[in-house]
């Protein structure tokens, strides 16, 4: 069997892996549409220390450029993956053209990486390493989450079975009060009635009677109220358990994955899978909460129906619980409005560019019935500061024109999954900060973003959101040689921005040790090995401007050192 296809074969942990070592360098798609092609060359035989062999090297890329090609003419491919392919070829004359051994190495290294997982496989289950201290620890998490989400899910279907007890208690309360009203009626009949033996007997019936229902209906009302205040006591303690797993699962994992999938444009590994267990989780979440909010609707119905006083000296919770529970849908909807795929970091005017995002739980919120509309916005870095500090300005603001930028999100029904991706956005003129006064910066240092917006209504117009979530930096050029400054932009950005930072603050001072392991790990995303300790330190020489063996290890490298300086 060919390899590609015990690739496919892999459990999803191992394709996990299989995934992250595929870049925008070495499209996974590449990979697939060429598989034969692919295993048949002598990828390990080429010596990438060797110079004669770069003549081989640059007839494999002439090979699957002309292979990419052809298959972008295809009319029998679908539109999008004949411009897909079409992009593949450009990125490849881009990045291979002139170093065709770097290609030799990439696909050597994504080759090695799988044979070694279809062995381990084969070996033993399961691919080699996997239990790592981090496996174990995202093991941990995922059960701990489980744990408290089906603990929530208890306590939502015993809320919903005291409901249930409680408004039958009140249905029956209703039937008896009527009741009691018709022996008061009774009662006033025939206390009108002359006075006579059978009248005072009958009197006599209908007052006990009377008393009789009254004491039942008193303590019935006691029992009603009794079973409110501790529905609500309930409903408000899994509200509580509910705000802390949300955070959890947003404010934690999610922030997580927003600080993987940003290294991953450095070059780090990035488990592509893992969005699809987050939207599981906030799928759970969307669906608790929606339950214990319809149930907390309906208990203020039935209080409606039946006011009963609440005694001085015992606290009443429900007055606050639908405000509550909305507050964590709300939280909940607007925080998973993400960017799944990002736009390129480095922009030109007039280029075509795409990006995804999507909703995590819109599947839960029955979306697709009426899909909502996405838009998408340039804006400025003291825009976006704007934004954050003041929503009232966001339909008001951008810095640029997009052409293609808006359409309805589309619904996956294999998957669950809404989310739009645009496919054809173009930048089609960009407005720049005054670069006058103290802090001048240069186009390649001047950093934007794409604003995604939308709104839609959910529950038959009963509520309405309005989300938006920003992309990370991009930096818009003019001339091909302002492409090595923005780079290092995006990179030292993406390296050591932190969560919840101001738009878009980043240290101007880091240590060396980060800075090599940055480069390290972009290298090895380009070549398919990362730096050697010798390359290290020949690179701290010379931005130190040092010779011999020299220890760097509490070095620090400002910004001005990384990206301005020359060193010859």
């Amino acid at each position: 069997m060919a390899l590609w296809a015990k690739v496919q074969q892999l459990p999803q942990e191992s394709l996990s892996q299989v995934q992250s070592a595929y870049s925008t360098y070495f499209p996974m798609e590449v990979r697939h549409y060429f598989a034969e092609w692919i295993e048949n060359q002598p990828w390990k035989d080429i010596d990438d220390t060797n110079p004669a062999h770069e003549v081989y090297a640059s007839k494999l890329f002439a090979q699957i450029m002309e292979l990419i090609e052809a298959k972008a003419l295809d009319s029998t491919l679908d539109f999008f993956v004949r411009l897909n392919l079409q992009n593949f070829a450009k990125q490849f004359k881009d990045v291979y053209s002139n170093q065709p051994m770097n290609l030799v190495r990439v696909v050597r290294n994504c080759l090695i990486n799988e044979e070694t997982l279809v062995r381990a496989a084969a070996e033993c289950g399961s691919p080699s390493g996997v239990t790592t201290m981090q496996a174990t620890l995202d093991d941990k998490t995922r059960q701990e989450i489980k744990a408290c989400m089906d603990l929530l899910d208890k306590k939502t279907d015993e809320t919903d079975q005291d409901l249930r007890h409680m408004q039958l208690k009140q249905e029956k309360f209703v039937i008896d009060y009527q009741n009691q009203d018709k022996i008061s009626a009774n009662l006033a009949h025939i206390q009108q009635q002359p006075q006579s033996a059978n009248r005072t007997e009958l009197e006599t019936k209908f007052k006990q009677e009377k008393e009789e229902m009254d004491r039942q209906l008193l303590s019935a009302a006691q029992q009603i109220l009794q079973q409110r205040l501790s529905l609500a006591s309930k409903h408000n303690d899994t509200l509580g358990m509910l705000d802390k797993l949300t955070k959890r699962v947003v404010d934690d994992e999610l922030i997580a994955w927003r600080q993987k999938q940003k290294l991953a444009l450095n070059g780090a590994p990035f488990d592509t899978s893992m969005i699809d267990v987050l939207q599981k989780w906030c799928e759970v979440l969307a669906d608790l909460i929606w339950r214990n909010r319809m149930q907390i609707i309906k208990v203020d119905l039935l209080r409606q129906q039946l006011p009963i006083d609440i005694p001085q000296g015992q606290t009443d919770l429900q007055p606050d619980l639908n405000r509550i529970v909305t507050g964590l849908l709300s939280s909940l909807v607007t925080s998973t409005f993400i960017v799944e795929q990002q736009p390129p970091q480095v922009l030109k005017k007039d280029s075509r560019f795409t990006a995804t995002v999507r909703l995590l739980v819109g599947g839960k919120l029955n979306l697709q019935l009426t899909p909502p509309r996405v838009t998408a916005t340039i804006i400025s870095e003291q825009q976006a500061r704007t934004f954050l500090q003041n929503e009232d300005r966001r339909q008001h603001q951008k810095c640029g024109d997009i052409l293609n930028n808006e359409g309805p999100m589309d619904y996956h029904q294999h998957s669950g999954q809404l989310s739009i991706t645009f496919r054809n956005m173009s930048l089609k003129n960009i407005k720049r900060a005054d670069r006058r006064g103290a802090e001048v910066h240069t186009v390649a240092e001047e950093k934007f973003c794409i604003y995604f917006s939308s709104d839609f209504n959910v529950g038959g117009n009963e509520l309405k959101f309005q989300v938006w979530t920003l992309s990370l930096p991009v930096v818009v050029t003019v001339h091909g040689n302002q492409e090595c400054q923005a780079t290092a932009t995006y990179l030292w950005d993406n390296q050591f921005s932190e969560p919840g930072r101001i738009p878009f603050q980043v240290p101007d001072k880091v240590p060396w040790s980060e800075v090599a392991k940055m480069l390290s790990t972009k290298f090895c995303a380009m070549t398919g090995r990362g730096l050697s300790d010798i390359n290290l330190k020949y690179l701290g020489n010379k931005l130190f401007g040092m010779s011999g063996t020299v220890d760097f290890s509490s070095a620090v490298v400002s910004w001005t050192q990384f990206n301005k300086v020359n060193k010859y």
